[in-house]
């Protein structure tokens, strides 16, 4: 069976093509912004993509929510996010509780914090992708910059983090909690922005145990 392609060119036409997919289409999105995009409880029967139809030009999202889905990659996307006020640990793009979920050839663009105090003011601020619950996730040849915090997964299973550039990151640069099969291996991490006069810490990869010991993990 042929893979379906379609084209969109916004925001609603992006919802309404994820709203038929049932399973193996190719989603192409023209450049521009297409805003917040939310996929609650979406269990496609096999793999849809959403990727940018010019990886020169690609498009935007600005909010991002996969929860309780499954079978779906982005690829050569821009996650950019613009800080509003928001607390240093917000998460504009979350992906919880779901399964089959690869981000590749992207960008997180991150934000500085402005009008905040003396020690967050000029630093990166909010998570640039947060995974929670989740089993089956690949994060791959993707950038981070300018957060509070590149990357945080916690409570999840069978990943793999692999070749992405994280740098310009206030405190860690990947956060890991809880986790079980992880696979890290080939990340440029470098370059951080800390904040001197705040109590962060600059970890490239730290592991916690607030929700109990991780295990099965490489790093490589």
């Amino acid at each position: 069976m042929a893979i379906q392609t379609i084209n969109v060119a916004n925001g609603a036409e992006l919802k309404q093509a994820l709203a038929s997919a049932t399973g193996g289409e190719t989603i192409l999105l023209a450049s521009g912004d297409y805003g917040n995009l939310s996929l609650k409880g979406t269990q496609f029967a096999s793999n849809v993509t959403i990727k940018s139809a010019d990886a020169n030009t690609p498009a935007t999202i600005s909010d991002l929510l996969v929860e309780g889905s499954s079978n779906v990659t982005f690829e050569a996307l821009v996650f950019d996010y613009t800080f509003n006020g928001e607390a240093k640990w917000h998460k504009p793009f979350e992906i919880k509780n779901s399964s089959d979920v690869t981000i590749v050839d992207s960008v997180f663009s991150g934000d500085l914090a402005q009008g905040v105090s003396s020690a967050a003011n000029g630093y990166g601020s909010g998570t640039g992708l947060a995974v929670n619950g989740s089993t089956d996730i690949v994060i791959s040849n993707s950038e981070f910059f300018d957060w509070y915090k590149g990357l945080t997964i916690t409570a999840s299973t069978d990943l793999t983090v692999s070749g992405n550039d994280v740098h310009s990151i206030r405190s860690d640069g990947m956060y890991f909690d809880g986790n079980h099969n992880i696979l890290i291996e080939e990340n440029y991490i470098h370059d951080f922005n800390g904040s001197l006069t705040s109590g962060d810490h600059r970890d490239m990869i730290q592991f916690s145990k607030v929700l109990g010991p991780s295990s099965d993990i490489t790093i490589q």
